[in-house]
């Protein structure tokens, strides 16, 4: 039989989605599959040619009823793909001129293109201070940098600037000053609060989707040092102990802020950082600190104020990439981010139900989910519905096969788990 086709999920783990051929003789790794009803992994049961009847028999007895339509076929399930919502918070100090160029360059090249191909619903909101990026400000002293997103995810060439942000169905400018220092609260802060311009009166949150994974991404080559909302975030530089207590109190914010950024336990957003950090690897700058590597107390480059220590630690914690922003060139930066984007997207415990084949038609009944790694296997039992989960089950809803939290667990955790996808199929109509 051809191999399966394989799909990574948003942890980088592959899993093998096919279903199999169902086989007339029984054996201790074999299931059997019912043909209707309700039948349970290890029984057999038939639909007679009466209405609305079955009849049980046993194993090696010939059914009486129609003959089922695809005992021997295969069918394709797919995972399913969630919307995200992606939130870029760009500092808009003096220092940022050529960081924000570079984000003016890169965000539809190799960022937006990448994910408007791979057929994700997305949305992308801006956090920053709209305009052009000078470097002098107007009244000849400090500048305040702005950023112009150009089209096609905007709806503006930015020749000339509009006053205002051109926004689209995927893109929402939210024109704010993020200053050097205060990313953490300007998002806790703006999140149901105005725009500078009135666009937004009840500020961002309402343009983001409940359903939908959030993505952060902050640009900045300073740390966290500001407070609000009865919180302050102070890393204190170059401090991973100071660092890490300021991300673990943002989480805690976050997630009381709204159930759209999920809980402690199961959190629905990652927190990318562009930061003035030194390189993971300094031989090659493409590749990111990964989320298990240790908090880094050393900087970029001489134009970097600091590694800021409090946005490292929230990537660790929520597993996003940690990039330095010295070198201005973040090709690999946004192409890396974009696919996390479409990774984040996929629903690894989330199933299509394989369309039927021209035979016959799937009983849903009978669907069992096979769970392999290495060589142990596992079969996932069928509950009524989410309320109903436990250990090693799976339900249906609609046309969605979905994992309860502990099958879903094992999977995502399991480097080398493979999962299949049984169906039996109901019987033909007589003729």
């Amino acid at each position: 039989m051809a191999k399966a086709p394989e799909t990574e999920n948003a942890t980088g783990r592959v899993l093998v989605l096919s279903t199999t051929v169902l086989g007339t003789m029984l054996s201790a790794a074999v299931v059997i599959l019912a043909c209707s009803g309700d039948a349970g992994v290890g029984s057999l049961r038939a639909s007679s040619s009466g209405a609305g009847s079955s009849s049980g028999f046993a194993p090696g007895t010939p059914d009486a009823g129609p003959a089922p339509a695809c005992v021997a076929k295969e069918a394709e399930a797919a995972p399913g793909k969630r919307p995200v919502d992606i939130v870029f918070i760009v500092d808009n100090s003096e220092s940022m001129t050529e960081e924000i160029a570079e984000v003016e360059d890169q965000i539809n090249t190799n960022f937006a293109s990448i994910i408007e191909a791979s057929d994700i619903d997305y949305r992308v909101v801006m956090l920053s201070h709209h305009g052009a990026h000078d470097p002098v400000g107007p009244d000849g002293g400090t500048a305040i940098q702005r950023i112009c997103v150009k089209a096609p995810l905007s709806g503006t060439t930015c020749s000339p600037i509009p006053a205002k942000p051109a926004e689209t169905a995927r893109f929402v400018h939210h024109d704010v000053i993020i200053n050097s220092t205060d990313g953490f609260c300007q998002v806790l802060q703006t999140f149901n609060g105005p725009d500078r311009n009135g666009s937004h009166p009840q500020g961002w949150a309402a343009y983001l989707r409940p359903v939908a994974f959030k993505v952060f991404a902050i640009f900045t080559d300073d740390r966290v040092s500001t407070a609000c909302n009865g919180f302050t975030f102070d890393d204190k530089s170059v401090d991973p102990i100071s660092g890490t207590a300021s991300a673990e109190t943002f989480d805690s914010a976050l997630l009381a802020l709204s159930q759209q950024f999920g809980t402690a336990a199961r959190r629905n957003y990652v927190w990318h950082s562009i930061i003035g950090v030194a390189p993971f690897d300094s031989g090659d700058l493409t590749k990111p600190h990964p989320p298990d590597a240790p908090i880094v107390t050393e900087k970029c480059g001489a134009d970097a104020i600091a590694p800021a220590t409090g946005y490292q630690a929230l990537s660790k914690l929520t597993g996003g990439l940690r990039y330095p922003t010295c070198g201005h060139d973040y090709t690999t930066i946004f192409k890396a981010m974009a696919k996390d984007v479409i990774d984040s997207s996929i629903l690894a415990c989330d199933y299509a139900m394989p369309p039927s084949p021209a035979e016959g038609k799937i009983d849903p009944a009978t669907a069992v989910v096979r769970y392999t790694s290495g060589a142990a296997v596992t079969d996932f039992g069928r509950v009524a519905d989410a309320t109903t989960c436990g250990p090693d089950k799976f339900y249906i809803e609609g046309d969605r096969i979905k994992l309860c939290a502990d099958a879903c667990s094992k999977i995502r955790n399991d480097i080398a788990a493979e999962v299949k996808i049984l169906f039996s199929c109901l019987p033909r109509e007589q003729k």
